[in-house]
Order: C-alpha cells, then sequence, then structure tokens
C-alpha cells in the first residue's frame, strides 16, 4: 500500500477551498415548496394580514362568495371585480382562492378554526352583474342600486340589500333583514330577527320565527309570517296573506283577497277592494273601506267594520266577548241577522242591546239570547253578527 505526502501549503489551499464553499452555501436562499393551492393567490397582492385581486369582467356576469366572515359588495362604474380579504390569520392566507372561469369570479375561504371576528370580504363589482353569497359566519351587506338577481345565505348574521333591479332571496339562521326598493321576486327567511322591506314590484314571502315584518308597497301579492311580532303594509295591490303568532297587524290597503291572522293582537285594515278575511285571539278588529264581503272573527275583542258594499258572499262579524259595530251604506242591499247571547242571566235586555239606524224586521229575547233581523232594500246577501254579553250596533256609514 502507498502512502501520499500532503505539503503544509497544499493543506492549507485545500481547507481554504473548503470553507469559501460553505460559505457560498450558506449564503444562497434556498426556494421553499409551496403548496398546490398557493397557484390561486400567486397573483395577488399579500399585505400582512389581507389578499386582495382585481379580475377584468363584462357586465351581467356572476360573481359567487362562499367564505366565513362578513361579505359586502359594493357596485361601481369598471368593468371590474375588486376583491380584498382582510383579518386572515397569516397561516391561512394561502386558503383564499380568488378564480375566474367563464363570466364567473369565485371567491372561496373556509377558516380552519379561526375564531377571528374581523374577517370580512369587501367586493366591487359592476352595477350590472348577479350576486350569489354564502357565510358560514357572518353579515351580508350588498349595496345598491345594481342590476341583476341577488341571493344570499348566512349561519349567523344580518343581511342588508340595497335598490336591486331584479331577484332578490335572501336567508339568516340568526339576524335582521333589511331590503330596499326591487323590480322582482322577494324570497326572505330569517330564524331570528326583523324583517324590512320597501316598494316591491314583484311577488313577496318572507318568514320569520321571532321578529317584525314591515313592507311599504307591493305591486303583485304577498305572503308573510312569524311567530313573534307585529306585521306593518302600505299598500299591496294583490292577494296578501299575513299571519303572526304575536303581535299586532296594521295594513292600509289590499287590492286582492286579504287574509289577516294573528294569535294574539290588535288587526287595522283601511281599505279592502276585495274580500277580507280577519280573525285574532286576543284582540280588537277595524275594518274600513271593505268593498266586499268580510269575515271578523275575534276571542277576546270589539269588532268594528265599514262595508262600502253587500259582497257576492255572506259576511259574519264575531266575538265571543266584546262589542260590535257595523257601519254600512243605506243603499246595500242586504239581510243583517244579528244575535246577542247572554248566557241565560235573564233580564238580559235592561243590560245589552242591539241598536240600530235600520228599522227591524223582527226582534225577540229570551233567557239566552236577544236576536233582531234587519233587511235594507229589500234584503240581499246575508250578514250575520254574533257576540257574547256585550251590545251590537248597526249604522248608516256616511260618506
Amino acid at each position: 500500500m502507498k502512502h501520499y505526502r500532503i505539503s503544509v501549503p497544499a493543506m492549507i489551499a485545500l481547507l481554504a477551498l473548503l470553507l469559501t464553499a460553505q460559505n457560498w452555501a450558506q449564503s444562497t436562499p434556498k426556494t421553499p415548496s409551496r403548496p398546490h393551492q398557493v397557484k390561486h393567490v400567486r397573483e395577488v397582492e399579500l399585505q400582512g394580514r389581507s389578499v386582495t385581486k382585481t379580475f377584468s369582467v363584462k357586465k351581467g356576469e356572476n360573481l359567487v362568495v362562499n367564505v366565513t366572515g362578513d361579505v359586502t359588495t359594493t357596485p361601481w362604474d369598471k368593468n371590474e371585480v375588486l376583491v380584498t380579504a382582510t383579518g386572515i390569520d397569516e397561516d391561512e392566507l394561502q386558503d383564499v382562492l380568488l378564480t375566474q372561469t367563464d363570466g364567473t369570479v369565485s371567491v372561496d375561504f373556509q377558516s380552519g378554526g379561526n375564531s377571528n371576528s374581523d374577517l370580512a370580504f369587501t367586493i366591487s363589482i359592476p352595477k350590472q352583474f348577479n350576486v350569489s353569497i354564502k357565510t358560514s359566519g357572518g353579515g351580508i351587506v350588498c349595496n345598491g342600486p345594481m342590476v341583476g338577481n341577488v341571493s344570499g345565505k348566512t349561519a349567523g348574521g344580518d343581511v342588508s340589500v340595497g335598490e336591486v333591479t331584479g331577484k332578490v332571496e335572501m336567508k339568516t339562521a340568526g339576524g335582521e333583514i333589511s331590503v330596499g326598493n326591487v323590480t322582482g321576486d322577494i324570497d326572505l327567511i330569517t330564524s331570528g330577527g326583523d324583517v324590512s322591506v320597501g316598494n316591491v314590484a314583484g311577488d313577496l314571502k318572507v318568514r320569520t320565527s321571532g321578529g317584525e315584518i314591515s313592507v311599504n308597497n307591493v305591486s303583485k301579492s304577498a305572503t308573510v309570517s312569524t311567530n313573534g311580532g307585529d306585521i306593518s303594509f302600505n299598500d299591496v295591490a294583490g292577494d296578501l296573506k299575513a299571519t303572526t303568532s304575536g303581535g299586532n297587524i296594521t295594513v292600509a290597503s289590499v287590492g286582492g283577497i286579504c287574509k289577516l291572522a294573528t294569535s294574539g293582537g290588535d288587526v287595522q285594515l283601511k281599505n279592502a277592494k276585495k274580500s277580507a278575511h280577519v280573525t285574532t285571539s286576543g284582540g280588537d278588529l277595524k275594518l274600513t273601506g271593505i268593498a266586499a264581503s268580510v269575515s271578523a272573527v275575534t276571542s277576546g275583542g270589539d269588532v268594528y267594520v265599514e262595508m262600502l258594499g253587500r259582497g257576492d258572499e255572506d259576511s259574519k262579524l264575531v266575538s265571543s266577548g266584546g262589542k260590535i259595530t257595523l257601519l254600512i251604506s243605506e243603499n246595500a242591499k242586504v239581510t243583517i241577522d244579528a244575535a246577542i247571547n247572554t248566557g241565560g242571566w235573564g233580564r238580559s235586555k235592561e243590560r245589552y242591546k242591539i241598536i240600530s239606524d235600520f228599522k227591524s224586521e223582527s226582534e225577540t229575547e229570551d233567557v239566552s239570547e236577544i236576536r233582531g233581523t234587519f233587511e235594507l232594500n229589500g234584503g240581499g246577501t246575508r250578514i250575520k253578527l254574533r257576540t257574547v254579553n256585550s251590545d251590537i250596533a248597526i249604522k248608516k256609514l256616511i260618506k
């Protein structure tokens, strides 16, 4: 075996070469490997805990949002969509997916247990654009005016929609809903909040499990219900069906068939061009300007009705313990059948009375009932008046 000797100068040179190579390797930055998802956000601008990206779009295209956090859209005059996401943890920035495919801009982000309440997505869109939003934990705000269909769903936040030329469909599991003027149909659902709506050129549907419902004008039909709040409308051109389990109902005018029901409040209807069906389990009924037949029933309050005409069907005004007052035109051809149930107390006529501006055809009394019949202009459509231990008043309507 041969042995090689290395001189001292050569050894020093070799060591110097090795040290130089090591220093160069340590000073050269390594390119870290990135997850496959990063390709979606590689072109966006990352600033701290925010993400921003701009898309070139055409009018009438679509925005689809599926995120965790608050979402706000605002129309502008540019043919661009500008997305800004804020409040995101740095280790989740790569989970923000901003893409554009076939006329649709998509915004996707689901926080992996992020408890930050500042998560927010602010999006500018063309005024003519369709919007679909879903958030698992935040509010939805769609500012107007805009042209397009708007839909949204949130698991726990308020919803606000501005002026829209198009349809609106919104649902929240725990918040209030506010919608401005809309030219199309509206469908709103909330599990625990108030609902307010401006003018609606289409049909309206509203359901809330625990709040008030307030609506201005509806050009077509409306169907609304709440389990615990008041309901108020200005004008409904078509049919109206409104139900509440614990509040008052106030309606200014209905052009179609009107059905109002409450389990614990008063009802006021100022004008109805077609038939009106009104019930309450514990309040007063006041109906004026009724042009057709009417059914007004209360289990514990007064009934006041002004009838402009006789209607094509029979009418009834019933109370289980309140005064009934009917005002009717002296030109109407109707037969009024009025009765007071006195419960058999005797001498009831001295305590309860049927008072009328019209001459009675017959009037009877026994130990349990006071009854009177009134035929106006030869009689016609039947109007039944019934109460218990209270008075009945029949008066001429002067308009």
